[in-house]
This record gives structure tokens, sequence and C-alpha cells, in this order.
């Protein structure tokens, strides 16, 4: 099936909900304008490459879950009104090889299920799943673990995030020089700066 044949049939059948475009080899896909229906999108195991390829879905205003599994993606970009509505991604093994390829999902305001799966660079003692989940404060899921606000009894399972945050302050006030990734990160910023106040209060 190839991006042309997509179109067609996006034409003609306009109130898809959910639309499976798996194993295809795509390298770009065309939504028709004012395509409003569709909620569900399979790109998995395409050729995609760069975000630019999916500019169309700009089309989808109603687009919650998209999976862009195996598509040989190295840079997530995000315009502003891309990906508006979306909650849950899945982009596990693609090519991103540094924290900047994923720091455009911070756009995503609606994001909330993120399923990366990626091994990125973190200085020695850090932890990658605290970076992670410090580094997204709105994201409740993250590799299908639970993030939740306070250690809870009835979540075992999950990932406190004032615990990461806690230990992420601990660690990245011990380091001499702070990586780049994480001084352009506008959060990170704020979390430092609380760290050396209370560092300087208990002197």
């Amino acid at each position: 099936m190839d991006d042309e044949l997509i179109h067609r049939l996006l034409l003609l059948f306009y109130r898809i909900v959910e639309f499976n475009l798996t194993n295809n080899l795509l390298k770009n896909i065309s939504i028709p304008s004012n395509y409003s229906s569709l909620e569900i999108l399979y790109l998995q195991n395409n050729d995609i490459i760069t975000c630019d390829n999916l500019r169309s879905l700009v089309t989808l205003p109603k687009l919650k879950y998209l999976n862009i599994i195996n598509c040989n993606i190295s840079k997530i970009t995000v315009t502003e009104s891309l990906f508006s509505a979306l909650e849950k991604l899945v982009a596990s093994e693609n090519r991103f090889l540094h924290w900047n390829d994923i720091m455009d999902l911070n756009k995503l305001q609606n994001l909330k299920q993120l399923v990366l799966q990626v091994c990125l660079p973190v200085s020695k003692g850090m932890d990658p799943r605290e970076i992670m989940v410090v580094k997204f404060p709105n994201i409740i899921e993250i590799d299908r673990l639970d993030i939740i606000p306070f250690k809870d009894r009835r979540t075992p399972d999950g990932i406190s995030r004032s615990d990461c945050e806690y230990d992420f302050m601990t660690k990245i006030s011990t380091i001499n020089s702070i990586p780049p990734y994480f001084m352009a990160d506008k959060r990170f910023i704020i979390i430092l700066n609380l760290k050396f106040l209370q560092q300087w209060k208990q002197t």
C-alpha cells in the first residue's frame, strides 16, 4: 500500500476512527484535509525516518494514539499544531541517541502515556528512568510503568515522582560538570536552584 492509495482510501472512508498501516514501507503519509474522525493510528514498521514526513497528521485534530515503533526516526520534532490531542505515543525501536532527540515531546500538553524503551546517555551514578520522570512532568505512564505523585501502598509497582525528583536533585548536585542536555531544560534549572537553595539554608 502506497501513500497515494492511503489518501484515496481515507477519502472514501471518511469516518474511520482507527487505521492500521503497519508493515507498508511507507516514507510519507498523506491525510486529506479536515479529516476529523481518526483517533488511533498504527504506523509501526515503516520507513518514516523524520517527523517532517508526518506533517499531514496536523489535519487529525482528534488523534489520541500513535504507534511509530521501528520507523527509523532519529529525532522527534513537534510543531504547535502537530499531535495537539495526542494522549499516548508508542515510539520504541527507533534511533534516538541523545536527550535532545526526544525533548520536543514536552510540547505535547495532552500526552500522558509514553513508550520509548530507549537507553540514553547519563552521567555516572544517574538513573535514566529517574531522569525520564523528571524531564517529562506531564507524563503519568512511561514504558508501561505508572508514575504517581507519591509512593502509595495501593500502587506498589508505580514510580514515585517525588522520590525520583529527590534522588535526581541529590545526585545532580554532586556532579562537577552539568551535562548540556540538563542545562537546556528549564524544569531542570528550577529543580537545581531549589537544591542549591536547600544546601544554602543548611549552611
